[in-house]
């Protein structure tokens, strides 16, 4: 009895076997009715589908052989795999390889064996389908190359359904995504409201009784009436500029036709200030559509893309706004990637842009790299702009 050899690369193929996750996985009916057609197109009363793992010889399905595993060692699969075509055996007792076989001379009692490879799409073969009798036989070309389009059944149905797998992981970690963007967005959204009660509370409602306590001093003394009134001029000039502020952090102007360009500048400036760093702007007289909803979305996704800049520690920031066909942004950075945010923080700033520009019907592209400029690159077509 022979031994059949490792196949080259067999550390790869191995990999790649392994990657199907089809070892010791359940019974299917898909495999089942294959084995059933084989053993009809051969007139064989036994078959099987096995892959070879390192050390052994396992069967997905299997019909009259009664074992999930063997020994590689001593299974004819074994042999199948270091060849293309299909490995006929009429006669197993006349084969050097396996005349002194357990399965030929003991209890299975395998007298002709036929064994098509199963080939993965990159080429590696993973395991055979196989048909045996239990006398010598010969099997017709129509047969022999029926038994080869089974064993590319077989190896469809693998990719096929590791396909499906890698699709069903997929859109359950976007869906986990999905849930961690939103429950930032969320937290972010408390946040700002917390903000703005702050806000309200703290600085608002506090100046208000300032002002209330400085208007009842100059009631009750003459004298000092014009120092109070003084006062309460001075915190009404305080508390106009706190609302002011507080208005346009929560929207930057509240004009239906107001041009969004000055405040997208105001707000580079005062960006560049906070991080001490240069921002460079550069428009065109086509920026003077940025208004109304348009104008606010486009607004909000170059804050959203300063804040992503801010999280790879941008040192420089030019904004360029233009427009040929198309409106187009390009927002461009020089920082080295050392994430200030995290990695489900980035995804959500990518998701808000993305979504905001879907609602213009725009592009965006992200061009990152550790150590030269980086690019976001966005266009929306230009007549979404324009005014009707």
């Amino acid at each position: 009895m022979q031994s059949p050899t490792t196949p080259p690369d067999e550390e790869l193929r191995l990999k790649e076997l392994y990657s199907f996750n089809i070892l010791d996985s359940a019974e299917d009916e898909d495999y089942n009715g294959l084995v059933e057609l084989a053993a009809h197109i051969c007139g064989c009363p036994i078959a099987g589908i096995t892959f070879i793992d390192k050390d052994r010889q396992w069967f997905k399905t299997e019909k009259n052989i009664g074992m999930k595993q063997g020994s590689r060692e001593l299974s004819f699969c074994g042999h199948a795999i270091l060849q293309k075509e299909v490995m006929i055996v009429n006669d197993t007792s006349k084969d050097a390889r396996f005349f002194d076989n357990p399965y030929v001379v003991q209890s299975s009692k395998i007298g002709f064996y036929a064994g098509a490879p199963i080939i993965s799409s990159a080429g590696y073969p993973l395991g055979a389908i196989c048909a045996m009798d239990n006398i010598p036989r010969h099997l017709t070309e129509a047969q022999i190359r029926s038994l080869e389009t089974i064993a590319r059944q077989v190896s469809k149905l693998l990719e096929l359904k590791k396909k499906n797998e890698y699709i069903l992981t997929t859109s359950e970690e976007l869906i986990m995504a999905e849930k961690k963007i939103e429950q930032l967005n969320i937290n972010k959204r408390e946040e700002e409201n917390f903000s703005t009660a702050y806000q309200l509370h703290e600085k608002i409602a506090q100046t208000l009784v300032a002002i209330k306590l400085y208007i009842s001093f100059a009631r009750s003394s003459k004298d000092l009436a014009d120092h109070f009134l003084e006062k309460s001029i001075n915190e009404i000039v305080t508390l106009t500029d706190t609302i002011t502020a507080l208005s346009r952090s929560i929207t930057p102007t509240t004009y239906d036709d107001d041009n969004y360009t000055a405040h997208i500048e105001d707000m580079l400036a005062k960006f560049g200030e906070e991080q001490q760093i240069p921002v460079i702007f550069k428009d065109d007289k086509y920026t003077s559509y940025l208004n109304g909803n348009p104008g606010l979305i486009v607004f909000r996704i170059i804050q959203d893309a300063l804040k992503y800049a801010k999280s790879d520690n941008a040192s420089t920031i030019s904004l360029q706004i233009k427009s040929q066909e198309d409106f187009s942004i390009l927002f461009r950075y020089d920082g080295k990637i050392n994430r200030v945010y995290s990695f489900t923080e980035l995804k959500m700033l990518e998701t808000n842009i993305i979504n905001r520009l879907e609602m213009l019907k725009g592009k965006i592209t992200i061009d990152t790299h550790k150590e030269k400029d980086n690019l976001i690159e966005i266009s929306i077509p230009f007549t979404l702009l324009k005014k009707q």
